[in-house]
């Protein structure tokens, strides 16, 4: 997902008072990505490796900004939100799995949360910036051999669940005014 917000405030008229702009970006995936083997039987003749794979690897990237600008008060505030709220699930359930080879249960989540919101305020008696940036991480990442599985095999067994989700935040803001001025 990319996401780019924008918006823009200006009073330029002779008697402008204010000029001010808002944003908001706000981004969610809630994937489910399972794998699974389920009641199956891999005969003991059976040959090879056997791979359970759920693998994800969701992308955001969002940016929010906003300007505000007049004669007497200039405000910009911008907001850029992503969540990340997905469940990968491997397993192998109620199965009977025999090979000569090995068995890999995995479950992997690469997700890339980038949240960016730039506010800009500018007048000349007052001017006022902000601007926030969140990412959220509340994945569910499993891995399991469940419900009465016979799992014989001749190689090595490797279960796993990783989550190597990476969250990037940055927030800034700028106000420029004679009198006063505010940013954060």
């Amino acid at each position: 997902i990319v996401a780019v917000t924008g918006s823009a405030g200006v009073g330029s008229g002779e008697n402008s008072k204010a000029g001010l702009a808002g944003t908001v970006t706000v981004n969610r995936v809630a994937n489910v990505v399972e794998a699974k083997i389920v009641n199956s039987t891999f005969h003991k003749d059976s040959t090879g490796d056997i791979k359970v794979d759920a693998t994800d690897d969701t992308f955001i990237f969002s940016f929010a900004g906003a300007f505000g600008a007049s004669k007497s008060v200039g405000l910009g505030v911008a907001a850029a939100v992503n969540l990340l709220d997905n469940t990968v699930r491997a397993e192998v359930s109620n199965s009977t799995l025999r090979s000569t080879g090995k068995l890999d249960v995995d479950a992997d989540q690469t997700g890339t949360l980038v949240s960016v919101a730039l506010g800009v305020g500018a007048g000349k008696q007052f001017a006022g910036a902000g601007s926030i940036a969140v990412n959220i991480i509340d994945n569910t990442i499993e891995s399991q051999i469940v419900s009465g599985s016979d799992v014989k095999v001749g190689g090595a067994i490797d279960i796993s669940a990783d989550d190597r989700s990476v969250g990037v935040a940055i927030a800034g803001g700028a106000a420029f005014g004679k009198t006063a001025a505010v940013g954060a």
